[in-house]
């Protein structure tokens, strides 16, 4: 009730201050006046309906922000009806009735579609012959014919101990000989090469907790407490080190270099609840290696570091510490439109149709690089292609820009979203100079969602040391992923060969994109 009533009487002390303003003929001050409080009012309108519009997304809706091509469509009308008067009815056209175009079907209806069960898996044929019931009475019967149906079946995994026996022989010279002992990943340690697999795998790929994998192996008879497994994958990110350094090492190679960060909380018996926060960034070089790099804070000084001599393209989010790392070195940084279309969704979240036009020159922009995806161009004919069509889009959004310079005020959701085109536009605009550079950092930011996904399992990572080991396993596991290996394959191997003394002069044999699995894999 107070608020109610503090706000009848902003509302009478607003009116009675016009009306002195009327009474004493001041008809500018009056106007300028209701002016300001019309914009107040729009503006504390807007910023509401944006946070009903997060809220119900983040309650019931999805985190995507496609746009229906139809509403925004209706903005763009609604939008250019405000910007020009209203057509006489007489010179519209009566448009011809069609019939609507067939729906394709959603992405959603093709994963339901049951797929084709693979050929090589294990089949038992279960035979079923009619029963005495069904033969009763009748006289004669005999198989002419079957149906045959198919039902996918499960066998929980299960343990296996395998008993190593090394024999002794001698001769009547007296030499004794002892075969020699079997190679262990983890020196007299107790875990074969495949549970040490599997333990990674259910980790930082199915972002299992170890506790709740101790558990899991306690309901397969074997309690492994999960401090054991802890020493397990330290042992494992030992030996992953060297080949996490080298991908590391071609990523800052490579052409264009796509770099996020995620937060990842961190036992520190020093820190506030016990828990700091640390970084984990992701660097994706040529859309084929992935390295995962920790730093106890978030700082320009430490992503400078682990960034090293890089030279060349950088593609970036709006995280201001980029621009002190490139300014004096050559790097050449690259924005993100996908960053850039995300505020101009959130003021069309906030009803305001005016950031339509943007997003329509946006819309038209992916267009041009979904034709060159489809047309499989080559770098140079990407970039001969967007001169020829993206080009032109990009003068028409910097035109939109100019001409909208101070329209909103900073506060407001198209005025954020102008202000960072406005302070980004100039690596916003590189991509019309090479072929070879994505629209958006989209990439990065897909492989950043398994991290960010198995941080909500694991809640924390147990030291700083931990946080490194994961980054080391999630660098070569992503990696092997992108190169489309079979991971379980892969990782028994490698670790194979490198706990067996594998040499380092080799080690690019061990890289997954030149990786050869065993004949017998």
């Amino acid at each position: 009730m107070a608020s109610n009533a503090s706000d009848d009487t902003d509302l009478d002390l607003i009116v009675e201050t016009m009306g002195l303003l009327f009474d004493e003929g001041k008809k500018d001050v009056l106007l300028s006046t209701m002016r300001s409080v019309m914009e107040a009012a729009l503006a504390d309108n807007r910023a509401m309906s944006l946070r009903l519009a997060e809220e119900l997304k983040r309650t019931s809706g999805r985190s995507s922000e496609r746009i229906d091509p139809n509403q925004l469509k209706l903005f763009l009308g609604e939008l250019r009806q405000e910007q020009q008067p209203a057509a006489d009815n007489d010179d519209a056209q009566e448009v011809p009735n069609e019939p609507p175009p067939l729906k394709p079907k959603s992405s959603k209806d093709r994963r339901r579609a049951r797929r084709p069960l693979p050929d090589d898996l294990p089949r038992e044929e279960v035979r079923l012959v009619p029963t005495p019931e069904q033969l009763e009475g009748k006289n004669s019967m005999r198989k002419i014919g079957e149906e045959r149906s198919e039902a996918l079946e499960y066998e929980p995994a299960r343990f296996k101990v395998i008993e190593y026996i090394r024999e002794t022989w001698s001769n009547v010279d007296g030499n004794i000989v002892t075969a020699p002992a079997p190679l262990k990943i983890i020196d007299k340690g107790l875990p074969g090469v495949g549970l040490l697999t599997h333990v990674l795998l259910s980790k930082f790929l199915d972002h299992c907790p170890l506790a709740r994998l101790s558990r899991v192996f306690a309901r397969g008879g074997v309690e492994l407490h999960r401090n054991r497994l802890v020493d397990w994958v330290a042992a494992t990110a030992f030996l992953l080190e060297p080949l996490a350094r080298r991908i590391h090492e071609l990523a800052m190679l490579s052409h264009v270099l796509q770099v996020d960060d995620t937060h990842l909380k961190v036992l520190d018996r020093k820190a506030s609840k016990n828990i700091k926060r640390g970084h984990l960034w992701v660097l994706v070089g040529d859309q084929a290696f992935v390295s995962f790099r920790y730093t106890e804070n978030w700082t320009a000084e430490l992503a400078d570091e682990f960034l090293g001599p890089r030279i060349g393209w950088m593609q970036v989010d709006g995280y201001g510490g980029y621009e002190s790392i490139a300014k004096d070195r050559p790097l050449l940084l690259v924005g993100c439109w996908m960053h850039a279309r995300r505020y101009l969704v959130k003021a069309l979240d906030a009803k305001d149709v005016r950031a339509a036009e943007p997003l329509d020159i946006i819309k038209r922009m992916c267009e041009v690089e979904a034709a060159s995806k489809l047309a499989e161009d080559t770098h140079a004919q990407r970039y001969e292609r967007r001169f020829k069509e993206l080009v032109p889009l990009l003068d028409e959004l910097e035109q939109w820009k100019e001409d909208n310079r101070g329209v909103a005020p900073p506060n407001e959701p198209l005025g954020r979203a102008w202000t960072y085109l406005d302070n980004h536009w100039k690596i916003l605009r590189v991509v019309e100079k090479d072929g070879a550079l994505k629209l958006d950092n989209g990439e990065v930011e897909r492989v950043i969602r398994g991290p960010a996904m198995g941080r909500r399992n694991w809640l924390f990572a147990g030291s700083d040391e931990g946080a490194k080991r994961a980054a080391i396993v999630l660098t070569v596991l992503k990696t092997a992923k992108r190169a489309g290996v079979d991971l379980r394959a892969y990782l028994m191997d490698v670790l194979t060969k490198i706990a067996g003394g594998w040499k380092q002069a080799r080690l690019d044999e061990l890289l997954p994109h030149r990786w050869q699995a065993p004949a017998s894999a």
